[in-house]
C-alpha cells in the first residue's frame, strides 16, 4: 500500500492497484474511524467514520497534527509515554479523551499501529478509533449505582449477610461488623460455625430448609449471642438466592434487632397493667362505648352506680339503661359529636336501676377518632348524683312547708321576710350544690379519659411512645399520683357537703324562728364576728366570682360577742348579696367590696361598702321601706327585714351614700354581751 493513498482512480488499472482501491474501499467504509499520519506526526488520510467521529471533514484534517483534537485532560507524559512505544514500533492501546469540533470533550478507546517499510523504518502509524462515551458513561453510572447500593446496603438498620449453601459468609454490610466488632475480611469467606460455632448449627438448620424449599422462611424470632456475653433478640427472614441458571446459590438473611422492642412490650404491659389498674379503681364510673352505644369496657365504679355486673353490660348498649324520657336528648348529642358538630358534651340524666330504682347521674363524654377520621368509640365519665338531688328535693319540701306555715301564721310581714332569708340561703345551697357539680365536673378524673385517649393516639407505636417520648414517660409515675388526687378532690366535695347540710340546718332555724314567731327571742351563743363575715361571703361567692369582684377584709380575727347567730348572718348575707350586686350593675373594671368590723365599748360594728352604682339622696330617705326597691327583679323585703331584726337585737342598721356613682356602705351596729376574748 503507497504510503499516501488518495481517493482518485488511475487512469490504468492494474491487479496491484485493484487490491490497492479495494483495501481502500475496505479502511473508507470501516465502522471505526481510521486515520494514517506519518512519520513528520501530520494527518495524510481519514475514512468517513473518522470525519463523523471528530467532526472535522477530510479537508480540514489533511495536513494537521492530531494534536488538533487534544482536549488536555491528560499530563504531558501522557501523550509522551504514547509516542514513545509507537516510534519504538510498538502497538499502543488506551482510552483517550479528545475533543469533537464543537468543543465537547467524548472518549476514545484507541489503537495506534507503526507501518514499516521493508528496510524496517517506520513511515506511518495507522490508528484505529472508537467513540466509547456512551459505555464510559454506561459504566459510570454502573459504578455509582454500585456504590448507591452499596451505601444502601451498609445503611440499613438491618444486618444483612449472604452465605453459599455450605453455610460460609459471602458478604455482610456495615451493621453485621457493627454488632458482631469484626471486620468484613475477618467474616467474608469464612464458615459460621468458624465464626459462632455455639449457633451456628441451629441457624444452619434453618438455611437449609430455606434452600432445599426454596422458599422463605420470615419473621423468626430467636436470641443471638455475641462475643463478651453479649445477647440480643432478633427477627430474622432468610429468603433463597437463584443463579443464572435458576438454582439455588444460597441465601440472603435480613436480621432485625428487636431487644429494644421486646424491651417496650414488656414495659407496655406493665404500663397497661397500671392503666387498667387506675381506669379500673377510679371512684367515678368509667367506659368506653362503641359509636352505636354498646360498651366496650367498664369500670368497677360504673357497675356499682348502674348495679349490674361487668359481663351483663357488655352484653347491653347504653340505650338499654338509659330512662326513656332523657333518651332522646342523650341520643342528639351523640349525634352531633358524630356529625363533628361539637367534641364533647355534658348533661345530667337518669339511668334505670334492675331494682327497679331511679339513678339520676351526671354524664361527660368525649369521642376517640381513628387516623382516617372516623368514629372509633366515645370515653364516658359517670357520676352518680343521685344523693344530691335528693338534697335538692328536700330543699324544695322544706320551702313549701315554708310557705304553707308563713300562710298559716297570718303575718304578711313577717312571712316575706322569712321567705327573703330563705331564698338568700337557697343561693348558698346552690351554690354548694354548683360548687359539688363543679368540683365533679372537673375532676382529675377526667384525665384519665386524655391519656386513654393519648394512648390510643400512639396504639401503632405505643412501646416507643411510653419509653422514648417525653410525655409517654410521665404516664406511669402521673398514673400512681392520681389516686391521691382524687382523694383531695373527694375532700373537697365533702367540704362542701358539709356546708350544704350547715346551710339546710339554717333553713330549718329559720322555718322554726317562723313556727314560734311569738317568741321574743332566739338562742344566744358565743360566736367569732370573723366567722359570721366569712359564712357570708361564703353563701354570696358564686354571685361575686363571675362578676370579678375583690373582696377587702379589714377586720381582726378576734372579736367575739354573743349574738343570735342565725339572725346577724343573715343581715350579713342580705347586705353582702346587696353590694355584689350594685358593684356588677356599675360597669366598673375593678369592682370592690370592703367589710371592715371593730368592738367599740358594748357595741360591735360591722361596715360592708361597695363602689358600685350608689344611691340617689331621695332613694337613700326610704331605703329601709317595707317593699321598696330599686331593682325590677327585687322585693323590698331584704334591707326591711335587716333593719326590722338589727332593731330587734338592740341595734341599727344605717346606710351612706355620696350619690349616683359613688358606692355606698351599710354599717351594722350590734350590742356585745362581755365575753372571754379567745386565745
Amino acid at each position: 500500500m503507497s504510503p499516501h493513498p488518495t481517493n482518485q482512480a488511475r487512469a490504468e488499472p492494474s491487479p496491484g492497484h485493484g487490491l490497492e482501491r479495494l483495501f481502500t474501499a475496505a479502511l473508507e467504509t470501516a465502522a471505526h474511524g481510521v486515520m494514517i499520519v506519518d512519520r513528520g506526526g501530520l494527518i495524510v488520510w481519514t475514512n468517513r467514520a473518522l470525519t463523523e467521529l471528530t467532526g472535522y471533514s477530510r479537508e480540514e484534517l489533511i495536513g494537521q497534527n492530531p494534536r488538533i483534537q487534544k482536549s488536555f485532560a491528560h499530563p504531558p507524559t501522557f501523550y509522551a509515554e504514547m509516542w514513545l512505544t509507537i516510534t519504538r514500533g510498538r502497538i499502543w492501546k488506551g482510552e483517550v479523551i479528545n475533543l469533537h469540533k464543537s468543543g465537547r470533550r467524548y472518549h476514545e478507546e484507541m489503537i495506534i499501529t507503526p507501518v514499516a517499510d521493508p528496510d524496517g523504518s517506520i513511515t506511518h502509524f495507522v490508528a484505529l478509533k472508537q467513540d466509547i462515551t456512551a459505555r464510559i458513561k454506561t459504566e459510570e453510572a454502573a459504578r455509582l449505582r454500585h456504590a448507591e447500593l452499596r451505601t444502601l446496603f451498609d445503611l440499613v438498620p438491618a444486618m444483612i449477610w449472604f452465605k453459599d449453601t455450605r453455610n460460609c459468609f459471602i458478604r455482610v454490610n456495615q451493621r453485621v461488623t457493627e454488632m458482631t466488632g469484626l471486620r468484613p475480611d475477618q467474616i467474608e469467606g469464612k464458615s459460621a460455625r468458624e465464626l459462632f460455632p455455639q449457633q451456628a448449627d441451629a441457624h444452619y438448620a434453618d438455611d437449609l430448609e430455606v434452600i432445599r424449599s426454596r422458599r422463605p422462611k420470615l419473621g423468626v424470632v430467636e436470641k443471638l449471642a455475641y462475643a463478651g456475653g453479649r445477647e440480643i433478640w432478633v427477627r430474622t427472614d432468610r429468603i433463597p438466592v437463584t443463579d443464572s441458571t435458576g438454582e439455588v446459590s444460597g441465601l440472603v438473611a435480613l436480621v432485625h434487632d428487636i431487644t429494644e422492642r421486646r424491651e417496650m412490650e414488656a414495659a407496655l404491659r406493665k404500663s397497661e397493667e397500671r392503666f387498667d389498674g387506675a381506669f379500673d379503681h377510679a371512684p367515678i364510673g368509667m367506659a368506653l362505648v362503641s359509636p352505636e352505644g354498646r360498651w366496650l369496657k367498664v369500670n368497677h365504679a360504673t357497675c356499682q352506680i348502674l348495679g349490674r355486673e361487668r359481663e351483663e353490660l357488655l352484653a347491653l348498649t347504653f340505650q338499654d339503661v338509659t330512662h326513656p324520657d332523657d333518651l332522646e336528648s342523650d341520643l342528639g348529642h351523640v349525634r352531633r359529636m358524630l356529625a363533628g358538630e361539637i367534641e364533647t358534651y355534658q348533661l345530667e340524666k337518669r339511668y334505670l336501676h334492675p331494682r327497679g330504682r331511679l339513678v339520676h347521674a351526671l354524664l361527660s363524654v368525649s369521642l376517640v377518632r381513628r387516623d382516617d377520621g372516623r368514629p372509633d368509640y366515645f370515653i364516658s365519665q359517670i357520676q352518680d348524683i343521685t344523693e344530691r338531688k335528693r338534697a335538692e328535693a328536700e330543699l324544695v319540701a322544706v320551702y313549701q312547708q315554708l310557705l304553707e306555715t308563713s300562710r298559716q301564721a297570718g303575718i304578711a310581714e313577717a312571712a316575706t321576710s322569712v321567705l327573703h332569708d330563705v331564698g338568700t340561703v337557697v343561693n348558698s345551697v346552690n351554690v354548694s350544690a354548683s360548687l359539688v357539680a363543679d368540683i365533679v365536673a372537673r375532676s382529675r378524673a377526667t384525665r384519665i379519659a386524655r391519656i386513654s385517649t393519648l394512648l390510643e393516639d400512639h396504639r401503632e407505636d405505643l412501646g416507643a411512645f411510653l419509653s422514648s417520648d417525653p410525655r409517654g414517660r410521665l404516664i406511669p409515675a402521673y398514673l400512681a399520683t392520681l389516686g391521691r388526687d382524687l382523694a383531695h378532690e373527694h375532700a373537697a366535695v365533702l367540704t362542701e357537703l358539709e356546708n350544704l347540710r350547715k346551710d339546710v340546718g339554717h333553713i330549718r332555724d329559720i322555718v322554726a324562728a317562723q313556727q314560734s314567731h311569738a317568741k321574743v327571742s332566739g338562742s344566744v351563743e358565743t360566736v367569732v364576728v370573723a366567722d359570721l363575715i366569712e359564712d357570708a361571703l361564703r353563701m354570696n361567692a358564686a354571685e361575686l366570682a363571675p362578676h370579678g369582684i375583690r373582696v377587702v377584709r379589714d377586720f381582726p380575727r378576734l372579736i367575739v360577742a354573743e349574738l343570735e347567730k342565725n339572725k346577724v348572718l343573715q343581715i350579713l348575707v342580705n347586705l353582702v348579696r346587696n353590694a355584689g350586686l350594685a358593684c356588677a350593675e356599675s360597669g366598673r373594671i375593678e369592682k370592690t367590696i370592703t367589710i371592715r368590723a371593730s368592738a367599740r365599748d358594748q357595741a360591735v360594728e360591722i361596715v360592708v361598702a361597695d363602689n358600685g352604682v350608689g344611691i340617689t339622696p331621695e332613694n337613700l330617705a326610704r331605703i329601709f321601706a317595707h317593699g321598696f326597691t330599686t331593682r325590677p327583679e327585687g322585693h323590698g323585703f331584704g334591707l326591711h327585714g335587716g333593719a326590722r331584726v338589727a332593731r330587734e337585737l338592740g341595734g341599727s342598721l344605717r346606710c351612706h351614700s355620696d350619690g349616683p356613682g359613688k358606692g355606698a356602705s351599710f354599717t351594722l351596729t350590734l350590742p356585745r354581751r362581755p365575753s372571754p376574748v379567745l386565745p
